[in-house]
């Protein structure tokens, strides 16, 4: 930011806040910036600007097609296995 500023140097005070208190404090004012991992919503996107995405996470299910499951609520009392496949395993 300093460069693309073209500033020598930036005054940076750091502003503790909880996760509830990021966007109020955003939308008060009292923060310029907020570095942390708050998602990037359609809700928060009426109150605050974000920057472009470059962390995207996503879940995904596999179920038997019989199963019966068809919302994360339906795995209540299931037998869950996470597997992960490590890149040239």
């Amino acid at each position: 930011m300093r460069q693309r500023l073209d500033l020598k140097t930036i005054a940076i005070q750091f502003l503790p806040v909880t996760s509830a208190q990021r966007i109020p404090t955003m939308m008060e004012g009292k923060a310029d910036l907020e570095c942390g991992s708050t998602t990037n919503n359609a809700e928060r996107r009426k109150s605050v600007a974000f920057t472009v995405p470059h962390y995207i996470t996503g879940t995904r299910y596999m179920v038997r097609a019989n199963s019966g499951i068809e919302t994360l609520r339906d795995f209540d009392g299931k037998k869950l296995v996470d597997f992960w496949k490590y890149p040239n395993d």
